[in-house]
């Protein structure tokens, strides 16, 4: 399982991908406010994700579903 740490917009550029994209991920974000659907979001690039946390000022909780709330259509346009 490879830990990758980092804001979401960093992790998911293109430059940032790593070629080993069959590896299982485990991806703490430091974003400072939640992003809807992160999982989904990181299974686009990463299928293997099987676990997205945060660790930022506010919150340290683990997100499992896409209930929450944000500014998610920002991350999308850079997938695209």
């Amino acid at each position: 399982m490879r830990h990758i740490i980092g804001k979401i917009e960093d992790l998911l550029n293109k430059e940032n991908v790593f070629t080993a994209q069959e590896d299982f991920i485990y991806a703490t974000l430091k974003n400072e406010e939640i992003i809807n659907d992160a999982m989904g979001i990181f299974q686009q690039i990463y299928p293997n994700t099987v676990k997205i946390d945060y660790d930022n000022f506010f919150i340290t909780r683990e997100i499992e579903t896409g209930r929450y709330f944000s500014n998610s259509h920002k991350i999308r346009s850079l997938l695209n």
